[in-house]
């Protein structure tokens, strides 16, 4: 039975025939995890036309997410990547989202979409914090964070935008314009540091480091109880299913 599904943004969904095999799952709501300029610039159409769909978001700046990394670099003085330096800080960043996505999946409204723009990174770390919840292993964990850049193509997900042109006024355009330049098709980044440690391993490390582990960062942090996390796993788990 389909109940979470992880996505990538889904601003192209116009297609009459798509439409209606979406209308088979019956989605009762999104978390789009995106930046206010990211759903500016590819609003999710298909979503607020469907009054049936509760559509749940957080409004922030993408140039959040920039200035955390700057800061982090600066206070630590690390020779990591970008992107590594993004997952160290993704338990600070999207506290408001875990907030939003588990409160659904609480009140049980479900089928439920959780997507940002390119389906990895940040529904990838919010997936990942879910199946750790639930026991689920690291290694299944990590392998369905990377099967993330199995069929990504950066450059089909902007079909009809002027990203140049875009980018003049938005901070997100602008970041995807020098993004795609240097990830073609046959060269987008791997999921991974440069030693091939998988960079959802790095975000849950940094979790088990500060909070003990994800239970402890969910009710620290996310403000569940308890109470909650024992019924989300009744909710959501298999008893008998051995992970």
């Amino acid at each position: 039975k389909g109940i979470f599904f992880r996505s990538a943004s889904l601003n192209s969904i116009v297609d009459k025939e798509d439409l209606n095999y979406l209308k088979n799952f019956k989605f009762k709501t999104v978390v789009d995890l995106r930046s206010t300029e990211e759903q500016q610039l590819q609003p999710d159409t298909w979503v607020l036309e469907q009054r049936s769909i509760n559509y749940q978001f957080h409004e922030y700046s993408f140039l959040k997410i920039m200035e955390a990394i700057n800061t982090k670099k600066k206070v630590r003085r690390e020779s990591y990547g970008g992107s590594e330096l993004y997952y160290r800080v993704m338990h600070k960043i999207f506290i408001p989202h875990l907030k939003l996505f588990f409160k659904e999946i609480l009140n049980e409204k479900t089928p439920i979409i959780l997507h940002c723009s390119g389906g990895q990174d940040r529904t990838g770390f919010v997936a990942a914090i879910m199946l750790k919840l639930f026991n689920v292993s690291n290694d299944l964990i990590y392998e369905d964070y990377l099967l993330s850049t199995d069929l990504r193509n950066p450059e089909l997900e902007f079909i009809g935008i002027d990203l140049h042109k875009e980018a003049e006024r938005n901070a997100f355009a602008k970041f995807m314009v020098t993004y795609v330049s240097d990830n073609p098709r046959d060269n987008v980044k791997p999921l991974r540091n440069k030693s091939g440690v998988p960079f959802i391993k790095i975000a849950l490390d940094e979790i088990l480091s500060v909070y003990g582990g994800v239970e402890s960062y969910v009710i620290n942090e996310i403000g569940l109880s308890q109470k909650d996390v024992s019924h989300l796993r009744h909710l959501y788990t298999t008893e008998n299913y051995i992970l």
